[in-house]
């Protein structure tokens, strides 16, 4: 069964009312009751948390071509600087909207609203601002039953990596061709003539 605890209203993180998560771990914030949460980790750097059987959020760092792929059972979500993540979600409300921060410190990436059926589709950019390290990313908003809500997971965020593109080296080659400027000629001498008359 889910932990739950409670926790002061101190205790939670600045601007998103979310709580602080380690990469790989996460939670939910329903009226300072704190209920932690499994993250299941998928290929291509994603992973998945689920609340009551309800509400299903998913998140998943949009990786550089230089990066290696987060493999299945790593236990970290890496979000890249200058870069986008995607989030995606159901159970919400309908037509509401979902509000999501990044802690430490409080950064609002943006927001995106539900649609009729309760779900929410968003990418969002992660600013070259943002410290390298581990964060939390909580989505605040109401789940299908009115209740208001911070879902938060731990992410680590990193540097893209830099790709040095080396140009191929073209060497062109210059064929000397070289043409004789005078045509070779036949001297014919007197002694040549003599010799042949010689000979009949």
């Amino acid at each position: 069964a889910p932990t739950v605890t409670t926790v002061a209203p101190t205790s939670l993180l600045e601007g998103s009312a979310g709580v602080a998560r380690a990469p790989g771990t996460g939670g939910v914030v329903v009226n300072g009751r704190v209920t932690d949460l499994t993250v299941t980790f998928g290929d291509n750097n994603s992973a998945s948390i689920k609340y009551l059987n309800n509400l299903i959020v998913n998140i998943a760092g949009n990786s550089p071509a230089a990066a290696r792929k987060v493999a299945t059972g790593s236990s970290s979500i890496r979000v890249y600087r200058n870069q986008t993540v995607e989030i995606t979600g159901s159970g919400y409300a309908p037509n509401t909207s979902v509000d999501v921060w990044i802690n430490s410190m409080p950064i609002k990436l943006g927001s995106t609203m539900s649609d009729a059926n309760g779900l929410i589709s968003e990418t969002f950019g992660i600013s070259a601002n943002i410290d390298i390290g581990n964060h939390t990313i909580t989505l605040n908003g109401k789940f299908a039953d009115g209740t208001k809500a911070s879902v938060s997971v731990g992410i680590e965020v990193v540097d893209t990596p830099t790709v040095t593109t080396i140009a191929p080296t073209v060497t062109t080659v210059a064929i000397a061709t070289t043409v004789p400027t005078t045509v070779p000629t036949t001297v014919v001498t007197s002694t040549s003539i003599n010799l042949l008359q010689s000979l009949g």
